[in-house]
């Protein structure tokens, strides 16, 4: 990298940290939106200075919450042992790794596509507006994100050049740790992540030691997930009362019905439609009870599954829902200034997937490319059928959405220079 290229990073990283520091700041003082879009910061944050309150007398914090609550409660009582009780210092420390993480999601789109795509792509993530605000909170995508895309980076490095034997072992490693600290934030990553990487890793392992030192790692990464999961959800931040499905990070999620007892979706088309149907009305219940509000944007509560061609039918306007709804003309705004800010969010969004489109099959000739593609759309797809309402979806799609902005800024940027 020379030395203007690296000033170009620092200065994309300095614009990421001063958006995500002046949001935080901003937010701490004069809320911009309503209560409803800080409840899980704010859930996260209240475990969190409980589980410090413990550390500091010497006991181990029980919590009745699920695995990834739980770790990252750890994660925010990390940063209050030595702070002290201040959610503003827990959400710059998430500003810090959020920046990071758009750099890392740079670094990985440079190693698919082309160093200027990656830049492009990681300067588009730095102003990207939900990205700003979600990393700038106590929410848990700034150590999630970091974790997923500095481990997609590093798999991409693998796949886009071949390394000596000490570089890629321990690129390797640093693969095997960066997926697992993913997957206790959220497990179903850990899953799409190891696919993904499999299968781009498998098309060049035979004409690459360093794709082979990756496949290993893809295949050792459940294991040690397995066993830190429980090292650490049964002893250092277990549950109140141990039980295996609610102990250990699980690869499905887990939902309870109206007689609280825990659900599970099968991999049964009537299952699944029921696993929808119990979490959505969970949520209503939840948000009529402790919010006094009427959730109005739940994607597709009535959908009922009978046949997996029901579910292939279902797939893709439910895709299409998660990746860009609300949109102006296609989804009512009623005055909300978030929907509307939304709506504008996703129109860029829409604009920059057209752009990828046309890079067409071009843009999928190297292994690295392939791991990004292949990502985005198993991430798209599980989403799609098991993603609930829009407000989380925004969220959520932080975390693969990315993966195909260095393809838009390579059509982009072979237009301009046509």
């Amino acid at each position: 990298m020379s030395p203007t290229e690296g000033r170009r990073w620092l200065l994309v990283g300095a614009a990421a940290l001063g958006l995500r520091v002046g949001a935080a700041v901003l937010t701490e003082f004069s809320p911009i939106f309503p209560s409803h879009y800080y409840h899980d910061a704010v859930l996260a944050e209240s475990l969190g200075a409980e589980m410090a309150g413990s550390w500091r007398e010497g006991r181990i914090h029980a919590s009745r919450y699920a695995p990834p609550h739980r770790i990252h409660a750890a994660f925010i009582a990390a940063v209050y042992i030595p702070f002290g009780r201040r959610p503003l210092a827990a959400k710059i420390v998430n500003a810090l790794i959020g920046s990071a993480s758009v750099l890392l999601i740079g670094f990985a789109a440079a190693a698919a596509t082309t160093p200027a795509a990656g830049l492009a792509a990681a300067a588009a993530v730095a102003v990207w507006p939900s990205h700003v605000f979600y990393t700038s909170q106590n929410f848990k995508e700034s150590p999630s994100l970091a974790l997923l895309f500095g481990a997609l980076a590093l798999a991409a490095s693998m796949l886009s050049r071949e390394d000596d034997g000490r570089t890629g072992a321990a690129k390797a490693a640093g693969f095997v740790a960066l997926s697992v600290g993913a997957g206790l934030f959220r497990s179903y990553v850990l899953v799409v992540l190891c696919a993904a990487a499999f299968f781009a890793a498998a098309l060049k392992a035979r004409r690459s030691s360093s794709a082979r030192m990756l496949l290993a790692a893809v295949l050792a990464a459940p294991f040690a997930y397995k066993a830190c999961s429980r090292a650490v959800l049964r002893h250092a931040i277990p549950a109140v009362e141990y039980a295996k499905d609610n102990a250990e990070a699980n690869f499905l999620s887990v939902a309870r019905d109206e007689n609280g007892l825990a659900r599970k979706p099968s991999f049964s088309p009537a299952e699944i439609s029921e696993f929808r149907r119990g979490r959505q009305e969970s949520d209503r219940r939840y948000a009529r009870e402790k919010g006094g509000r009427e959730i109005a944007t739940q994607i597709y509560p009535d959908a009922v599954f009978k046949s997996w061609g029901d579910i292939v039918l279902f797939l893709p306007k439910a895709a299409f829902a998660v990746l860009f709804m609300p949109l102006p003309g296609l989804y009512p705004m009623d005055g909300r200034i978030g929907r509307m800010l939304a709506a504008a969010e996703n129109v860029i969004l829409l604009l920059a997937f057209v752009a990828a489109l046309s890079r067409g099959p071009r843009a999928l000739g190297a292994p690295a490319a392939l791991l990004l593609a292949a990502f985005f759309a198993a991430m798209t797809a599980g989403s799609a059928l098991l993603e609930f309402d829009l407000g989380s979806a925004s969220r959520h799609k932080l975390q693969y959405f990315p993966a195909i902005l260095p393809f838009a800024a390579e059509a982009i940027l072979r237009r301009r220079r046509s």
